[in-house]
């Protein structure tokens, strides 16, 4: 899973995903 947009990297379910 990449961050896109230049979002944080906040590990939720084991990815980092976008800060939406």
């Amino acid at each position: 899973v990449k961050v896109s947009g230049g979002g944080r990297c906040n590990v939720t379910n084991g990815h980092h995903v976008d800060g939406r």
